[in-house]
């Protein structure tokens, strides 16, 4: 939409209970959009989430994080205007001759536009409905007490991106769940109960990862810990009468593997990949049916061994958000998309998000990277299953997702029904100058009468994917 346009968009929410945010997505400027505050959450209810009696009214509270950095005047005070100011690592790259930048993060912790604010809340239940609205920055949230002590035992996670999880995940800040991650662009469905804390003064903060709860960590990063604080009052009002439930959605169903479903393979490479001009990219890759045809090592071809051994050839198909389009989706079908994650030195996390459809999280295995070839753009070696690293998925990533921490030296595998609408979608990189930088790529969903007659292949299943450990197979 340019200057003075106006347009009326209308939604079905035809969706389990949820919650959603929007925010700008112009081409090529998210990044300052976004910053400039153009994003926002609503919810969508239904019968099962109003049959739990969850804390309603005043005690369900929105949550919009986001880090912001503020210039300075002359005397270097603080005036109040939003800075964009990122970190340049290339003044001028040797293939595009523009600069290269990291994605911005700032000092100062914004909730619901407002840095380090405060609510007064009853020593009772308390529904968060956590989004974090940041370009860039993942929060590793603690809830601590006046010493910076984890408090245990108080918050529970219900819900995610997709809406509510099977049953209750505790968040204890254990070996369990040390912190609550949570990336750009994920939801975070929280419980509170505050009854055994009246007159207590709690805080939310954001753990660096050099240093304790609560501590500044310049060098990690978090300069200034400190995100919200709750201040619990003494008591008084109408009894506390909601029990925490054990199953939230009954309705919850996994998907697994033996539903038919399609496959894709899209890898991310590392910022100094030959071609990328300094950022990191997503490459689609199709399965060669006939790996002696191709030489190794060789620019946008790389070779896997997954779990089983077997060693399988892919090829690159798309790179660029202009580049021809790749993924054609029956309306409908399942499919399972992988995202291996190359980039190790340093460890690149990305958090990959997919329109239109909701996904379970199957897996994540470890690879060895070490095979790929920045200057090459390929693999001189196979990129191999490491089978003596086993990563378990964490207890509150079970439920329903549209966004997936990717880290370095990782393969994850989801698996989602692309149903509800036809047309052309986007995934991308939620790190939004990465997604300003290239590392967004459509895809298609028609009616499954029509994929017969198209003629640009990329149909899941048939030449597409990696099998994540099952042969390819469906």
């Amino acid at each position: 939409m340019g200057y003075g346009d106006a347009q009326l968009s209308e939604y079905p929410n035809d969706h389990q209970a949820v919650q959603w945010w929007y925010h700008d997505h112009a081409m090529n400027i998210t990044r300052w959009n976004v910053y400039a505050g153009l994003y926002g959450t609503y919810l969508v209810r239904d019968d099962e989430e109003e049959a739990l009696q969850l804390p309603s009214g005043k005690r369900e509270i929105p949550l919009l994080l986001a880090d912001r950095n503020l210039d300075t005047d002359e005397d270097g005070r603080l005036t109040g205007r939003l800075l964009h100011k990122t970190t340049i690592v290339d003044p001028k790259n040797a293939e595009t001759g523009k600069p290269v930048s990291l994605p911005f993060t700032g000092p100062y912790t914004t909730v619901n536009g407002r840095i380090w604010p405060y609510a007064d809340v009853a020593p009772g239940w308390y529904r968060l409905r956590l989004v974090n609205a940041s370009n860039a920055r993942t929060y590793d949230l603690v809830l601590v007490d006046e010493d910076d002590e984890p408090v245990p035992g108080v918050l529970h996670q219900i819900g995610s991106d997709g809406g509510l999880l099977p049953r209750p995940v505790p968040v204890d800040f254990d070996a369990a769940l040390p912190t609550l991650t949570v990336a750009p662009a994920e939801r975070f469905d929280l419980l509170v109960d505050f009854r055994t804390l009246a007159g207590k003064r709690l805080r939310l903060v954001n753990k660096g990862p050099n240093a304790a709860p609560g501590v500044p960590d310049p060098a990690g990063d978090v300069a200034y810990p400190h995100v919200m604080e709750f201040r619990v009052g003494r008591g008084g009002g109408a009894p506390e009468t909601f029990r925490l439930p054990e199953v939230l959605s009954g309705s919850f169903r996994g998907i697994g593997h033996g539903v038919p479903h399609g496959h894709r393979l899209v890898v991310l490479t590392p910022p100094a990949t030959k071609g990328g001009g300094g950022h990191p990219e997503m490459w689609e890759m199709v399965e060669v049916k006939d790996p002696g045809s191709v030489r190794i090592p060789a620019d946008g071809i790389i070779q896997l061994r997954g779990p089983d051994g077997v060693l399988k050839t892919y090829r690159r198909i798309a790179r660029t958000f202009n580049d021809g389009l790749g993924f054609t989706v029956g309306e409908g079908a399942y499919e399972q998309w992988s995202f291996l994650n190359l980039a190790v030195a340093p460890n690149v996390t990305h958090p990959m998000h997919i329109h239109l459809a909701d996904f379970q999280l199957l897996g994540r295995d470890a690879y060895d990277a070490s095979g790929f070839d920045v200057t090459v753009g390929g693999t001189r070696a196979p990129i191999a299953h490491d089978p003596d690293t086993r990563i378990p998925l964490a207890p509150n990533e079970r439920g329903w997702k549209d966004v997936f921490r990717v880290p370095g030296g990782q393969l994850l595998r989801v698996i989602g029904k692309f149903d509800g609408a036809y047309g052309r979608f986007m995934y991308h990189c939620h790190l939004l100058e990465h997604e300003d930088m290239g590392m967004m790529r459509p895809f298609v969903v028609m009616p499954k009468e029509a994929l017969k007659f198209d003629h640009g292949g990329g149909h899941g299943g048939h030449d597409g994917g990696h099998g994540g450990g099952h042969g390819g197979g469906h």
